[in-house]
């Protein structure tokens, strides 16, 4: 072993017998071979550039494709048409109606497809009535109406009939006070059946009593009341037997002449009759008549508790506990095992492309999502103390504020970006065109203008601003267009 400070013995060779090597040639690169190279590089780039811009591409005209998202948006906004307010509901993609009595007191049924898949028609439902031709126009407040078999949805499958239930009675605004109600006495009631394809009657046919119609699958129930009672009864549609009957008292004390006039719910729950009376809250039927759930016990432990339907036809209980305000949802046959109740007010969403499944928003000291089918909590965000109405896509949330747009991650609530706060301005709607977060802005001062600001929804940058026409305002989105309100002739306008 060799020490550092030791000398070692070393035998020097003869240089000439180790041959010298010559050193190696140089490697020159051809200038063309540089060339190439880059534009690898570069097509590389390019590549890589066409696959983002291709998914990005994808995303939109995937996006494009999901009900409510509008037609493409851009600086300029023009009246494109104007339309009427009785054809008011195709304007939010409604397949839906008018009754119309004409001066000589006779009534039919016009059906106008919201969807654009088909054409209109008029059904005459009763001939002349010298009793309504003597009634001033828009002063019947009662009498005639009619009803789609189709269960309420955001995206509600297509009706197949109508049923109307036809009579001359009607309760009608006393001539001579000009404010109070008086009965006009029916002579004829019957339940007219039409087919939603053509308006042909599929079924017509005389009842004595009836004031309220709702339409469940398979069954007609006819609403009316007595001096002490408010009788509910289903109907076969197309024979007109009775199947089945409930009275419900009215409460002690209460009372009914021939003149008053009563107001009830009577309405289609998914596959269930939700009936609300006097001093009655919700009770909730089957098909057949039976009792599944009476929320008055349910309502009358709570504290400040009502409820409402969603746009999904959903029976939403909303009351106040010593913490929060809680939400429930009812389970959709009524089994109160299958509810689900969160904390917090609901927090409308006005799209969702379900890139996030089941997101269920709700707000009360901070922003919290909701597992819709279970309940349980994903995430809160007390960044966003107050919430207006939500839109998801494409994994993020946009929630409206007092004055401005936040958006979060939807499956984390991280917040992404916020909008400044718009002085004197505040939000009145959210909607996208599948390439911009459009925001909506009504001014808090009668010096203000109605303005729509598009958003980049990756970063929030502020894509343009535009402004309505003159006399335009109330603008929102309707099925693929926007819409607002001519204040001048107080018709619709549909904007492009």
């Amino acid at each position: 072993m060799v020490r550092r400070g030791e000398l070692q013995e070393v035998e020097l060779l003869d240089e000439h017998d180790v041959p010298l090597s010559s050193p190696p040639p140089r490697r020159r690169i051809a200038p063309g071979a540089v060339v190439v190279g880059a534009l690898v590089v570069a097509a590389g780039l390019a590549a890589t550039q066409w696959v983002i811009t291709a998914r990005e591409r994808a995303a939109v005209e995937a996006l494009a494709q999901v009900p409510g998202v509008l037609a493409p948006v851009d600086e300029t906004i023009t009246v494109a048409r104007t339309v009427a307010g009785e054809d008011a509901g195709t304007l939010f993609g409604h397949s839906e109606g008018v009754l119309d009595r004409a001066t000589d007191g006779s009534q039919s049924y016009t059906w106008v497809d919201g969807t654009g898949g088909g054409s209109g028609w008029t059904a005459e439902l009763m001939g002349p009535s010298a009793a309504l031709a003597a009634v001033a126009s828009g002063h019947v407040v009662s009498g005639s109406t009619c009803v789609t078999d189709s269960a309420p949805s955001i995206d509600p499958v297509p009706a197949t009939r109508v049923v109307c239930l036809v009579t001359d009675g009607a309760f009608v605004v006393d001539p001579t006070s000009g404010t109070g109600l008086e009965r006009l006495p029916a002579t004829t009631r019957e339940v007219v059946v039409l087919s939603v394809a053509d308006g042909s009657v599929l079924a017509r046919w005389p009842v004595d009593a009836g004031e309220y119609v709702a339409v469940l699958p398979d069954v007609v129930v006819l609403g009316s009341w007595s001096a002490t009672d408010i009788t509910l009864a289903g109907y076969d549609p197309l024979t007109g037997e009775q199947r089945w009957t409930r009275a419900e008292p009215l409460p002690r004390g209460f009372r009914l002449s021939d003149d008053d006039h009563l107001g009830i719910s009577l309405f289609r729950v998914g596959d269930l009759l939700g009936y609300s009376g006097p001093e009655r809250s919700l009770l909730l039927l089957s098909a057949d008549g039976r009792p599944v759930r009476d929320l008055d016990g349910e309502l009358g432990g709570m504290v400040d508790a009502g409820w409402l339907t969603d746009q999904d036809g959903r029976i939403i209980l909303q009351s106040q506990s010593a913490d929060a305000p809680r939400t429930t949802f009812l389970a959709p046959d009524g089994d109160p095992a299958g509810d689900v109740t969160v904390d917090g007010r609901l927090v409308h969403t006005v799209l969702d492309d379900d890139s996030v499944p089941g997101l269920l928003l709700t707000a009360h000291r901070a922003l919290c999502a909701w597992d819709e089918r279970t309940g349980d909590a994903l995430w809160a965000n007390d960044e966003v103390v107050s919430a207006g109405s939500a839109l998801v896509m494409r994994g993020r949330v946009f929630v409206t504020t007092a004055n401005g747009v936040v958006a979060l991650d939807a499956r984390t609530g991280a917040l992404v970006w916020a909008t400044e706060t718009e002085r004197r301005m505040a939000v009145s709607a959210i909607a996208t065109d599948a390439h911009h977060l459009l925001v909506m802005l009504d001014p808090t001062t009668r010096d203000g203008e109605p303005v729509l600001v598009a958003y980049d929804p990756a970063s929030g940058h502020e894509e343009f601003r535009a402004h309505y026409p003159d006399g335009i305002s109330m603008v929102g989105p309707a099925r693929r267009t926007l819409v607002g309100m001519d204040e001048t002739t107080n018709e619709y306008v549909v904007l492009g």
